[in-house]
C-alpha cells in the first residue's frame, strides 16, 4: 500500500472520530489556492445538539475557566470561544508538505512532514485582537507570542510547544496555520495583493456539494496528496531533490465525501469513489486493517476519560463494505440510547 493511501486512511478515520459541527457549503476565498481537501465543522450547530447541551455543555464551560491565562486572554478579546466561532474550515494542499531526508543503515530515506491550516469563522473584535496579541508580545506570559511583518501583512506566532500562526484576516475569519505561507496568503487575499482563485478545478464543486445542515462535510478530490515522494535527479553532476505530489487518483481514488451529523446520536457516512472492483477491495481490506490495529489504542485512551465513552460507541459501530464495485462506504450510527447507556 502506498504512503499516500495510508495518510488518507488516517484523515479519514480522523473525520470519523471529529465530534468538535448551514445550508449548502460555499468555497472560502481565504482557503489556500492550492487546496485539495476540505472539512467544514459547524461549531454552533454541533454545541446546539441535544447531544453535547445533555452531556457536554458543562463540563465544556468548567474546562474553558480552569485556565486563568486564558481566561484573562478571553476577556481583553472580549471573545466567547462557545458563542463567536460558527465554523472551523480545515484545508490541505500540497504547501503544507515538506520534503524530509535522512539516513538508515547508511541509506538515505526520504519522506514527508505535513502541516495544517484551518479559518474560524465568526465574529472577531480585531482591534482588541491585535492590541492583546501585541501586549502579549511584550510580556511574560503562559501564551508566548511573536508579531511578525512580512511585507504589508503583519501575522502572530504563537509558542504552544510548536510555532503557530495566526493571521487576523478580517472581522469574520482568523487564519490559522503550522506553517506561515497559507497565513500570509490569506493576508495578501484580504488586503487585495493577491488574487484568490483555486488551481484546482475540482474543489470548488466539492465544496458546494457538501450538505450545509450536516454538523462535519468532508471534501477530498482525486487530486488529494497527503504526502510528497522524492524526484531524485542529477544536474551539472549536483544532486537534486524535489519533493513530488502524489495523488491519490494514482492509487485509484476518485474522490471522498461525506458527512458526520450530532444531533441527539452521532451518524456518520464516508463513500470513497474508486476505480474498479479491485481497488474497492483493496481500500477495504486496508481501512479494516488499519480499524483493528487502532481499536485497542482508542479504547486504552477512553477508558482514561470516561466522557468519550460514546466515541468508543461509535468506533465500534464502525461498518466499510464495498457498494457496485466502484464505492466503499464507510459509516457508523450511535443512538441517543446508546450514548446515555455509555455515559453512566
Amino acid at each position: 500500500m502506498s504512503s499516500s493511501r495510508r495518510l488518507l486512511i488516517g484523515v479519514l478515520l480522523v473525520g470519523l472520530l471529529s465530534v468538535l459541527p448551514v445550508r449548502a457549503a460555499v468555497p472560502d476565498k481565504y482557503l489556500p489556492n492550492d487546496t485539495d481537501a476540505v472539512i467544514i465543522v459547524n461549531v454552533q450547530q454541533i454545541l446546539a445538539s441535544p447531544l453535547v447541551k445533555t452531556h457536554y455543555q458543562g463540563p465544556l464551560q468548567d474546562w474553558l475557566k480552569s485556565n486563568e491565562d486564558v481566561q484573562k486572554t478571553f476577556k481583553s478579546l472580549n471573545f466567547d470561544p462557545l458563542k463567536d466561532i460558527d465554523q472551523i474550515v480545515i484545508a490541505n494542499g500540497e504547501s503544507l508538505y515538506r520534503l524530509t531526508k535522512g539516513t538508515v543503515e547508511g541509506k538515505t530515506v526520504y519522506g514527508s512532514s505535513g502541516g495544517f491550516f484551518f479559518l474560524l469563522k465568526g465574529r472577531f473584535d480585531l482591534p482588541k485582537f491585535r492590541a492583546t496579541a501585541e501586549q502579549l508580545a511584550k510580556e511574560k506570559s503562559s501564551i508566548a507570542v511573536k508579531t511578525q511583518k512580512t511585507g504589508a501583512v503583519q501575522l502572530y506566532e504563537v509558542d504552544v510547544g510548536q510555532p503557530l500562526f495566526v493571521g487576523l484576516v478580517d472581522a469574520t475569519t482568523i487564519a490559522v496555520s503550522s506553517r506561515p505561507e497559507p497565513i500570509i496568503e490569506a493576508l495578501e487575499k484580504a488586503a487585495g495583493k493577491r488574487k484568490p482563485g483555486f488551481q484546482l478545478k475540482d474543489i470548488a464543486p466539492a465544496i458546494t456539494k457538501l450538505d450545509g445542515k450536516k454538523s462535519i462535510g468532508i471534501a477530498i478530490t482525486g487530486s488529494a496528496a497527503f504526502g510528497l515522494d522524492a524526484d531524485v535527479t542529477k544536474v551539472g553532476g549536483k544532486v537534486v531533490e524535489k519533493g513530488v505530489k502524489r495523488p491519490i487518483s494514482q492509487d485509484g481514488l476518485d474522490a471522498i465525501n461525506g458527512s458526520i451529523q450530532i444531533a441527539d446520536g452521532i451518524a456518520g457516512e464516508v463513500l470513497i469513489a474508486v476505480k474498479g472492483a479491485n481497488v474497492a477491495k483493496d481500500v477495504v481490506k486496508s481501512l479494516q486493517e488499519d480499524l483493528n490495529d487502532s481499536t485497542e489504542l482508542i479504547f486504552k485512551t477512553f477508558v482514561n476519560y470516561p466522557k468519550l465513552a460514546p466515541l468508543a460507541e461509535f468506533v465500534k459501530a464502525i461498518s466499510i463494505k464495498v457498494k457496485d464495485n466502484k464505492t466503499v462506504v464507510i459509516d457508523a450510527n450511535v443512538t441517543a440510547k446508546q450514548v446515555a447507556d455509555a455515559l453512566k
